[in-house]
């Protein structure tokens, strides 16, 4: 199937980036030392809600941000 890339540019360095539709985990993403990341997820329909967190080497979550597929 056809993928969409994720590029995610708003995290600490080296913090582990979920990423989930409803309550599937659809990937985990590893920040890099300048708190990017790049991954690629299947292509869902427009509209499709797709639900990110970060969770930093000290074990803080951020809150969900919800992502609509364009």
């Amino acid at each position: 199937g056809v993928n969409h890339s994720l590029l995610l540019d708003f995290t600490e360095p080296n913090a582990t980036i979920y990423v989930y539709k409803n309550t599937k985990k659809l990937k985990t993403l590893k920040a890099s030392s300048k708190g990017t990341a790049r991954g690629t997820i299947q292509t869902y329909k427009k509209g499709t809600e797709i639900l990110i967190y970060v969770k930093d080497k000290a074990g803080n979550k951020s809150k969900v941000k919800k992502v609509k597929v364009q």
